[in-house]
């Protein structure tokens, strides 16, 4: 039986003096954030920073999923805590806003409401997370950086996708492949070099991305990056991997 007593039972606790650093008002009253939904506001944040780990399919270590709107609410309490008062949630990589996490701190007080889909959802349309509907998708020539470089480019999906503990970040990355830097990237791995020779179609980097020529697909356990994001790899492999 689902407990939805407990994550407006905690945030009354946890509100009655205050969220930690934030005075005598909780962050959602700061941020000036009265109400929020899973369908409008929540589901879009565990997209952009939780499912790499917490999707679908669970990876990195992760100990539950999060892609389900129960999921979620069974884990409405460790989302508040972990996310919006430790800071602790994702362990690395780009972290929710002020705005974001009051928004989850607001989903939680309300009782977690799904909410209703229609113009709500326009108003905050889901990320693309590449999952259905854009694979074999050209992007056009004009929507392509023109010099794409690790710097400006390539390294922002990188982080927020690939270079964390656990997959290609910290003491230990996998496969001895560490992309939380260029030299990381440059050096290679266990399966050697991921350039190619310049040459998308030969490079180990593009078939981990595209599933292709037997191997699985990276981000590790998917879901597959978004077509656009994966042809800015290629044309940057194609450059000949620039760093700025």
């Amino acid at each position: 039986m689902t407990r939805w007593w407990a994550p407006a039972a905690l945030l009354m606790l946890l509100g009655a003096a205050g969220c930690p650093g934030f005075g005598d008002k909780t962050l959602a009253e700061l941020e000036g954030v009265e109400t929020a939904t899973w369908e409008a506001d929540v589901q879009p944040i565990l997209a952009a920073y939780c499912w790499r780990c917490h999707g679908q399919t669970v990876s990195n270590g992760a100990p539950n999923s999060l892609f389900t709107y129960e999921q979620a609410v069974a884990q409405a309490e460790r989302i508040l805590v972990r996310t919006v008062q430790q800071q602790t949630m994702p362990p690395s990589g780009s972290k929710p806003t002020d705005t974001e996490r009051a928004q989850l701190e607001a989903w939680v007080a309300a009782g977690t409401p799904r909410g209703t889909p229609g113009p709500e959802m326009d108003a905050a349309p889901m990320p693309d997370m590449g999952v259905e509907g854009d694979a074999g998708v050209e992007a056009d020539a004009g929507d392509l950086p023109e010099r794409p470089t690790w710097d400006g480019h390539i390294a922002p999906i990188v982080e927020l996708n690939c270079a964390f503990a656990g997959c290609h970040g910290g003491a230990e990355p996998e496969g001895n492949l560490d992309l939380t830097t260029y030299a990381g990237f440059d050096a290679g791995g266990d399966n050697g070099d991921l350039r190619g020779g310049g040459d998308p179609a030969n490079s180990l980097l593009i078939d981990r991305l595209r599933a292709r020529n037997g191997w699985s697909v990276m981000p590790d356990g998917g879901p597959m990056l978004p077509e656009m994001q994966i042809q800015v790899f290629e044309a940057w492999i194609a450059a000949g991997a620039p760093e700025e």
